[in-house]
């Protein structure tokens, strides 16, 4: 925009050649703006900034001075210059605005008492950057006292929607809700007078997690935070109420409810409400409608820097973080890991047949053992209708499904997971004993030595190798999230038989194969050989026995690289 493009028609007859210069002087689109985010700010004290991203249609980047689109408060369907109200336009459908609260007066800018809104107006210059002032789109960003949700997340992977797209949630979904005023009124709550976390509190009971907190103490009348699912629309029905994991005036970790699940394909709102729960004089204060949704899988993979990036949230078989200085081993069995999300949906086990290596009891058949628990403890029915927040007790699963519900083996629900852009193959997915309904556990046997992985393995360098997790049609991070793993030595023990009293032959039972170098072995932690036995760093067990029976003892490997793994060999004396 603002420049002059210049071209020629040459016409050729009859001997003559006459030239034509045209020239086209571009000028810009109107401006539109079609979304911003977020949509309400708090009340705040002078100095403070925010940061609002405006999307749109036919903007003017700053690269184009003096065409660049001009951004400032609207009034009277004009564009006026405020110095507190900074645009920087990045390109022709997103602008960054920098507000910042003013020391003085701005009638522009109602930061103070119980707020009011900001009028944004836009417009392009004209022909020559000539300036404008009548705008060609407007809108208003609230602000005011009450909870302000800004954006929500998935708790694991923190990926954000780009508007105008809404953010996907499952049900037993966990997210994060980030904004501010969430827990304030009166000028005092969670940030007053030093910020306070507020954990969740699980019933002693039913070990579910409450549906409200409060930063107010153990009170009569205390304050409370929570979190609602309603329809959307003019006329919202609640759907249910979010069990908390943990809040804080900016951030509100929440469980998403089942009964979202009737919602599927559907565009629901979350409303975060702080006060008596009562209405009136400013006593229940309550957050706009956020509009998100309902998707039946939103996969997202827990890293260990709580971000959503780096280190997969991942265990091997002796239940040790996999890292750099303790990575996966892939050879020709290779490791099991297991890995830690969230959203895959409702696990549909039922309690039959096709469940891993133990039936997994179905979804719908806990809440019940948790309200005869309760009920034959308290003589009082807590009356659960989902397993919404509760944390799964393995004593009270039934002797006959004795897993957590989970996703059928030979199901259709089963996640997929790529590591290192190679297919690796799930030996469990589904909920965890011992945890929150919402955290799922998927146990991944790697791939074998030789696959093509991206980047390749090969040698004793530990190797980051992307993880993406799929269930429905939903991916988890696309990238970011790792685990380390290393090119590594298969190795195998033979039955090594042994007679009372009398000398063994020094034998060595161990074949390696792969790896790199000398293989050394040692016993594991916890580990003693049958009484006479010894065995060296080459594997060489010799001695005699002075004990009889059947021995299995676990040793650590390692080859000249690094490498480290377990292996076992059992010892029979007669």
């Amino acid at each position: 925009p603002g420049m002059t493009l210049s071209g020629t028609v040459v016409i050729t007859g009859g001997g003559t050649t006459i030239t034509v210069t045209i020239n086209v002087t571009v000028v810009s689109p109107d401006a539109h703006s079609t979304s911003f985010t977020p949509t309400n700010l708090p009340t705040a004290t002078a100095g403070q900034q925010f940061t609002v991203v405006i999307f749109g249609t036919g903007f003017v980047a700053d690269s184009y001075a003096p065409m660049t689109t001009k951004v400032g408060a609207y009034s009277g369907g004009s564009v006026v210059t405020d110095s507190n109200i900074v645009a920087t336009v990045q390109n022709s459908t997103t602008i960054y605005l920098t507000i910042t609260v003013p020391s003085n007066s701005d009638p522009f800018l109602p930061f103070s008492g119980v707020g009011g809104s900001i009028q944004i107006g836009v417009c392009n210059p004209g022909q020559g950057g000539s300036a404008c002032f009548n705008a060609t789109d407007h809108f208003a960003i609230g602000i005011g006292v009450n909870p302000i949700v800004q954006t929500v997340t998935s708790a694991s992977s923190y990926l954000q929607a780009t508007p105008p797209a809404l953010t996907a949630v499952a049900p037993y979904d966990i997210l994060s809700v980030f904004g501010t005023n969430f827990c304030i009124s009166g000028g005092t709550g969670c940030a007053d007078p030093n910020p306070i976390i507020m954990f969740g509190i699980v019933d002693p009971n039913s070990l579910g997690y409450l549906t409200q907190l409060t930063p107010d103490g153990a009170v009569v009348s205390p304050r409370n935070l929570k979190v609602t699912f309603q329809t959307h629309g003019s006329s919202p029905t609640p759907i249910a109420v979010a069990p908390l994991l943990f809040a804080t005036n900016s951030q509100i970790n929440v469980l998403v409810p089942e009964a979202v699940k009737n919602y599927t394909n559907s565009t629901v709102d979350i409303v975060v409400s702080f006060g008596y729960g009562t209405v009136g004089a400013g006593t229940l204060l309550a957050s706009a409608p956020y509009s998100v949704t309902v998707s039946p899988t939103n996969p997202g993979v827990f890293a260990m820097s709580g971000d959503g990036q780096g280190d997969a949230a991942a265990l091997d078989t002796a239940f040790q973080l996999v890292k750099d200085t303790n990575p996966a081993a892939i050879n020709t069995t290779s490791d099991t890991i297991s890995l830690y999300v969230t959203g895959l949906g409702i696990p549909d086990s039922d309690g039959t047949s096709g469940t891993w290596s133990a039936s997994c009891m179905a979804a719908t058949d806990y809440y019940p053992l948790v309200n005869a628990a309760v009920l034959a403890a308290t003589n009082s029915n807590p009356g659960l209708t989902s397993d919404d927040g509760l944390v799964l007790q393995g004593g009270l699963f039934p002797a006959a499904t004795p897993a957590a519900p989970c996703f059928i083996s030979n199901g259709t629900n089963v996640p997929t997971v790529k590591v290192g852009n190679v297919d690796a193959t799930v030996t469990y997915a589904g909920w965890v004993s011992g945890s929150v309904t919402g955290l799922y556990q998927i146990n991944v046997l790697l791939p074998p030595d030789g696959s093509s992985f991206t980047p390749a393995v090969t040698g004793a360098t530990p190797v980051k190798l992307p993880v993406v997790v799929t269930a429905g049609n939903m991916k988890s991070q696309l990238s970011g999230v790792y685990v380390y793993a290393v090119q590594s030595p298969t190795i195998s023990a033979a039955p090594v038989p042994a007679t009372l009293n009398t000398a063994l032959t020094p034998v060595n039972p161990f074949t390696v194969t792969g790896g790199s170098g000398t293989v050394t072995y040692a016993l594991a932690a916890g580990n003693t050989m049958p009484a006479g036995l010894t065995i060296d760093s080459t594997g060489s067990i010799s001695g005699t026995p002075t004990v009889s029976g059947p021995f299995t003892v676990v040793l650590t490997v390692t080859d000249q690289n690094g490498w480290h793994g377990t292996t076992s060999v059992t010892i029979t004396i007669s």
